[in-house]
């Protein structure tokens, strides 16, 4: 597996951070074979650290969203079809990466119905998670970490396991922030 690493030429620094990235986002780094092999056949295509994170994230999917479930059930605030379609429109690529280019209303306005919907939610006990296209995922967490004191953790419908039920407890919608 190193040596795979090796012939892709990536550095122990690229591992380290897609690890730290990972982490950071509270998933488990146990399975270390799964992430390397996934850092190795995705550094082939792309070495964007985001991308490399992205690619563990599906490979790791199952175990990701078995970590947020309760006996099978997977508590999940999803946003409406609108307002997911809007945030594709809105995503963006710059220096930095992938951002999701909206301005201070809309912003506003996607913080406080995402607080609206998990807030219900975690007022029953139970703690959500918010599903999202793949393509947003990585965007929409930044915005919500950086707006929200407590931000729900942010999965893409493809991270979800087979083996789990999913129960949809909440949902963002789309008013005000399509024309926002």
């Amino acid at each position: 597996m190193v040596e795979e690493l090796q012939a892709q030429q990536v550095s122990t620094g690229e591992v380290q951070r897609v690890l730290q990235e990972l982490l950071a986002e509270g998933v488990a780094v146990r399975d270390l074979v799964r992430i390397l092999e996934a850092i190795g056949e995705r550094a082939r295509h792309s070495r964007d650290p985001d991308t490399l994170v992205e690619a563990v994230r599906t490979s790791l999917g199952p175990a990701i969203s078995s970590g947020f479930a309760t006996g099978g059930h997977l508590p999940a605030v999803t946003l409406e079809p609108l307002a997911e379609q809007a945030l594709h429109a809105a995503l963006r690529v710059g220096e930095q990466g992938p951002f999701l280019a909206l301005g201070p209303d809309a912003v506003r306005t996607l913080v406080e119905q995402t607080t609206q919907a998990v807030d219900r939610v975690r007022n029953t006990g139970v703690e959500p998670v918010l599903v999202c296209g793949a393509a947003i995922r990585r965007s929409l967490r930044r915005l919500l970490v950086s707006a929200m004191a407590n931000p729900p953790a942010v999965i893409s419908y493809t991270e979800i396991g087979s083996h789990l039920e999913v129960d949809a407890v909440g949902i963002v919608s789309a008013d005000d922030l399509v024309t926002a």
